[in-house]
């Protein structure tokens, strides 16, 4: 089942070159253990096991996507938690690879892709897609594959940067084709993909003065905020 699904997703691909899609490039989280991962990171995968756990009328044997699940710790949470498979997609070979050394379980797969790519269609019980849509150019037709691999009643837990609060245009980062604004992201699900809103949060992970990013904050501060603006909006969508 699982070289079938392999197949259908048609894993293995080359990263583009003029992206850097290396383990250091700086984007992704590289500590070897849960405790070494930063907290804001951490409570989004922490929130999401925790809603699945009541959510969910068997969550030990939900089937759950993780993407893109760079080094794999935030499939590693949530299946510890649940119990459940996840299937993981990555745009880089060495995250994958560290995501196996690391954060390896039996009931954890990891793949190397770059979108483009296709998923079977209502496959997921849920899908975690954590600081990923920014980093794709075409981010409707990611988000189209994505919600259509969610099964109907299935979960979408998003978090996406918040323009209004860190904007782009004051951050520059190379790795972000875009930051989002709350009322745009949400009718964008809503509208023309056919998610329903559960519920929001906003975090804060860092100090601005007048839009530009100056400094972290404490991790005790890095901790989500249901339905308040925040420099990052997370949220969970029910496939209708």
């Amino acid at each position: 089942m699982i070289k079938r699904f392999l197949r259908m997703i048609g894993c293995g691909g080359s990263p583009r070159k003029e992206r850097d899609f290396t383990l250091h490039s700086g984007e992704r989280q590289t500590g070897e253990t849960l405790g070494s991962i930063r907290r804001d990171h951490l409570a989004r995968y922490e929130w999401a096991a925790g809603f699945l756990a009541g959510g969910l009328a068997h969550p030990e044997s939900a089937f759950g996507l993780d993407i893109f699940s760079a080094t794999g710790y935030g499939m590693f949470l949530i299946s510890r938690n649940l119990g459940c498979c996840m299937f993981g997609v990555e745009g880089s070979s060495e995250a994958v690879a560290f995501a196996n050394e690391h954060f390896r379980d039996d009931r954890l797969f990891y793949s190397h892709k770059m979108f483009p790519f296709s998923l079977p269609v209502s496959t997921f019980d849920f899908v975690t897609c954590f600081e990923s849509l920014e980093h794709v150019d075409a981010d409707e037709a990611f988000l189209r594959v994505v919600t259509d691999s969610i099964k109907p009643g299935g979960y979408l837990f998003l978090s996406v940067p918040n323009d209004a609060m860190q904007p782009l245009a004051k951050n520059p980062n190379e790795f972000h084709f875009r930051h989002y604004h709350h009322d745009d992201v949400v009718a964008m699900l809503e509208a023309k993909f056919e998610m329903e809103l559960v519920t929001w949060f906003g975090q804060n992970m860092y100090q601005f003065n007048d839009g530009y990013r100056v400094g972290g904050l404490e991790e005790s501060e890095m901790v989500l905020h249901e339905k308040t603006l925040g420099q990052v909006l997370v949220y969970l969508f029910r496939k209708a």
